[in-house]
């Protein structure tokens, strides 16, 4: 999971506390485990790029 949570934030750049709500709000969006998802993200099966935070004005 933190190999996943370190891709979520290269990905994202987010901080690793906030990839790591993300990472698991997006396993209990799907009903699933934060595991699984982070075998996806390792797998690249699973992205994050779509969660980059807009840049503020």
């Amino acid at each position: 999971v933190h190999r996943a949570v370190g891709m979520v934030v290269a990905q994202t750049g987010l901080a690793p506390e906030d990839a790591t709500a993300l990472l698991r709000a997006r396993a209990w969006a799907r009903g699933g485990r934060v595991a699984d998802l982070a075998a996806d993200v390792l797998a690249r099966r699973e992205t994050f790029d779509d969660e980059r935070p807009t840049p503020r004005v």
